[in-house]
C-alpha cells in the first residue's frame, strides 16, 4: 500500500472526528496530548471505516508473516477497543482467502463453564504466530498486560508480534 492511501485514510479519520488535533486531551497514562485518537465509539458505528481498518491491518500483517511460516496465524485485539479491529482484520483476510484466526482476551480469567480459568478465548498450538492489535499507543502498559495474560493462558511470548 502506498503512503498516499494511508494519508487518504487519515483524512477520512479526521473528517469523521476519530482524530482530533489542537485541544489538549488527558491520556490514560495521565499525560496531555494535542492529538487524540478516539476509535472506540464512532468507529464501531461506521461499518465502512471498520472494514477499511480490517483491510489495512490484513495487508500489513501479510507482509509480516515469514515466508516459511506454515502454522496458524492468530489475531488478538487488546480489550476492549481493539476487539473490533481484530475481528474486522480476520474478516478482511477471509474475503481474500487468507486463513487468519481470531482469539480474544478477557480482562479477568473465567472461573466458570467449560472455558477454563484463562484470560484467553482460544488456545496456543506449537508454531502459532500471534499478532496483537491495539487501537492507540501511548505507553506500552496495555501491550505488556495483554502479553502477560496470553502467557498465563499458555501462549509463549516469542510467538507474539
Amino acid at each position: 500500500m502506498t503512503i498516499l492511501k494511508y494519508l487518504e485514510f487519515l483524512k477520512i479519520l479526521r473528517q469523521n472526528e476519530l482524530i482530533k488535533v489542537g485541544t489538549l486531551t488527558k491520556l490514560k497514562d495521565g499525560s496531555m496530548s494535542p492529538i487524540y485518537v478516539n476509535l472506540r465509539d464512532r468507529m464501531w458505528r461506521i461499518q465502512d471505516l471498520l472494514k477499511k481498518f480490517g483491510e489495512l491491518f490484513r495487508d500489513k500483517i501479510i507482509t509480516l508473516i515469514p515466508a516459511d511460516h506454515f502454522k496458524r496465524v492468530l489475531i488478538c485485539g487488546i480489550p476492549e477497543a481493539a476487539n473490533p479491529l481484530a475481528t474486522s482484520t480476520v474478516m478482511a483476510a477471509h474475503y481474500v482467502g487468507l486463513g487468519l484466526e481470531l482469539i480474544a482476551l478477557r480482562n479477568q480469567p473465567k472461573n466458570y463453564g467449560a472455558g477454563g480459568k484463562f484470560f484467553s478465548i482460544g488456545s496456543y498450538q506449537s508454531g502459532d504466530l500471534i499478532f496483537l492489535l491495539d487501537d492507540v499507543i501511548t505507553t506500552s502498559n496495555s501491550k505488556r498486560d495483554a502479553i502477560n495474560r496470553l502467557e498465563e493462558s499458555g501462549f509463549p511470548s516469542e510467538s507474539i508480534i
